[in-house]
């Protein structure tokens, strides 16, 4: 299986680092290569829209007069029965838990699906961790 181990650079080139973590002894004769485009879009200028891949999204400023995605926080208690805040797990249930969170577009441009035996994984860093939720509609 491959995994991402850095980021693309700086530069914004469409490139990464992958190793193989497989637990074959040798790498086979030949091992075809899938390119695949992820990109991740936000309201990067504030404006209301998801655009794709908005110039500013790469300059972001923290702050009121900064510019840059503002990512809503799920914290609030929708469901007035349940034990704790909406952000306590990653489950929606309900359209009110939707319409707290930012929409953010997941573009892909690839094959259909996967080779057998790979996976697209979403990696945070520990120092993000707090900062970050993923949230599955139920």
């Amino acid at each position: 299986m491959g995994v991402l181990s850095r980021a693309s650079p700086p530069d914004h080139q469409p490139s990464v680092l992958t190793s193989d973590i497989s637990s074959r002894a040798s790498p086979p004769d030949h091992q075809p290569s899938v390119l695949t485009k992820i990109s991740l879009d936000v309201d990067a200028d504030r404006d209301g829209v998801v655009e794709k891949n908005n110039p500013r999204k790469a300059s972001w400023t923290w702050g009121p007069e900064g510019q840059g995605a503002i990512l809503l926080v799920n914290c609030d208690r929708d469901t007035p029965w349940l034990p704790q805040e909406d952000c306590s797990d990653e489950k929606v249930y309900s359209k009110e838990d939707l319409k707290d969170m930012s929409q953010m577009i997941l573009r892909t441009k690839g094959p259909e699906h996967l080779p057998a035996g790979y996976e697209i994984v979403l990696y945070i860093s520990m120092s993000d961790s707090d900062k970050v939720g993923v949230f599955c509609v139920e």
